[in-house]
């Protein structure tokens, strides 16, 4: 059998899971150069071009999210993944105007850094859009608010579609592809 399952999983867990977003990192879909995997698939390295980098996007708790749908036409054979990443920046001003412009101008990757941390206490960071990339979806929004503490701010989503469900990123990895361009 070419698909032999290797392993069985537990949906039962330590009560050690968080959900929600700390920080999303976005950068151009063409700022990738390779991507090497170790043998379970997790990304070892990224290269990018020089001069380029992915930009912070820090979120409050519980604003922020991402999921990744199954999506598989039987008839056809084959399947994939649809990923939603949706985060929250606040107040308007020109500075936010001009950049959420050009992420709508853009193919984008994301990598995520979710709430949870792993044995070693590092936390998780997934690669999202690693392939086809991210865009800015229909649905992205601004608002003024209407009273005193209501939101005043952007609430953005990006989809994609990969034939891969999204990589975790090694811990190590991020401060290296971080770090501003130079």
């Amino acid at each position: 059998m070419a698909c032999a399952l290797t392993q069985g999983l537990s949906g039962i867990t330590c009560r050690d899971n968080t959900g929600g977003i700390a920080t999303v990192y976005l950068t151009e879909l063409a700022n990738i150069d390779t991507i090497t995997y170790d043998t379970d698939g997790s990304i070892l390295t990224l290269s990018m071009d020089v001069g380029t980098q992915f930009w912070e996007y820090a979120q409050l708790k519980q604003t922020s999210e991402w999921e990744e749908n199954f999506k598989t036409v039987a008839e056809n054979g084959t399947f994939g993944w649809d990923q939603t990443l949706k985060i929250r920046l606040f107040k308007r001003d020109s500075n936010k105007r001009a950049e959420i412009q050009r992420l709508a101008q853009n193919t984008l990757v994301a990598i995520v850094k979710d709430m949870n941390l792993d044995a070693s206490s590092h936390p998780y960071y997934w690669l999202l859009g690693e392939v086809r990339g991210l865009d800015l979806a229909d649905g992205s929004k601004y608002t003024s608010g209407k009273n005193v503490s209501d939101l005043n701010g952007w609430d953005l989503s990006f989809t994609g579609a990969e034939a891969q469900k999204a990589r975790q990123v090694l811990y190590s990895l991020i401060p290296i592809i971080i770090q501003p361009a130079t």
